[in-house]
């Protein structure tokens, strides 16, 4: 008897997923940024939602407390319905039944508010295309990040050429002090923007900052002071 074909080993699978991902940065366009960062965007994003998450906050306690209360009145009410059954029905209704079906209720409440989302982002991307998405602040975010990073001096004024000339709807103003360098990131108010893109950005080697009540006038007088200006909330 010959024995059946094994499918590929978990190796094999890594050794194609880094190929296509080194075919896509060679390419470095935006149809592969768009895929870049469709499969690593969530991994950014629960890295910064790792740093600034509480877990013993208020409101996490709170959610939880709802939570643990929807699977005790879940159980109960299920006790109260099957109680004119046989014995046997408490089955039915048990702890772990109960805390399971309620955990599927929440999944689908999530799920379903997800596709909601992706159907809007698709129908988003669909009429504003694709060029809208490779001016994504992810994206210019990780040029800026890396032309901060490099020390070369004069191939950094070239990297910030090629990035002002691929994103023509920003003004980059570099400001290359010793104590503080700082790329500031100004939207042209002429251009085309997707609404999370308005405000004004300050990168600096460490964090990013941004700013929707100052102008970029008194912005980049603080930070030629070497000062990162701060933003009174309303």
């Amino acid at each position: 008897m010959t024995k059946p074909k094994k499918g590929s080993s978990i190796g094999e699978k890594i050794v194609v997923i880094f190929l296509l991902f080194g075919i896509m940065a060679i390419l470095d366009g935006p149809i592969s940024s768009f895929f870049i960062y469709l499969l690593t965007g969530w991994s950014l994003y629960l890295g910064d939602l790792g740093i600034n998450i509480n877990l013993f906050s208020y409101r996490n306690i709170k959610i939880l407390f709802l939570f643990l209360g929807t699977v005790v009145g879940f159980r109960y009410t299920l006790r109260w319905i099957h109680s004119h059954r046989e014995t046997d029905s408490h089955l039915f209704y048990s702890w772990r039944r109960s805390f399971a079906l309620v955990c599927i209720m929440v999944v689908i409440v999530i799920a379903s508010t997800a596709t909601i989302g992706i159907i809007h982002q698709i129908g988003w991307l669909s009429r504003d295309g694709i060029e809208m998405t490779n001016s994504s602040n992810m994206i210019i975010n990780s040029r800026v990040r890396s032309f901060l990073h490099n020390e070369d001096r004069k191939s950094k004024i070239n990297h910030l050429r090629e990035i002002q000339k691929k994103w023509t709807q920003y003004n980059f103003v570099w400001i290359d002090n010793e104590k503080l360098e700082t790329v500031t990131v100004i939207p042209v108010p002429s251009s085309k923007h997707y609404p999370q893109s308005l405000s004004i950005r300050v990168h600096t080697k460490m964090d990013t900052f941004s700013y929707y009540k100052l102008t970029a006038e008194e912005i980049i007088d603080s930070l030629k002071q070497q000062i990162i200006p701060k933003e009174e909330n309303e």
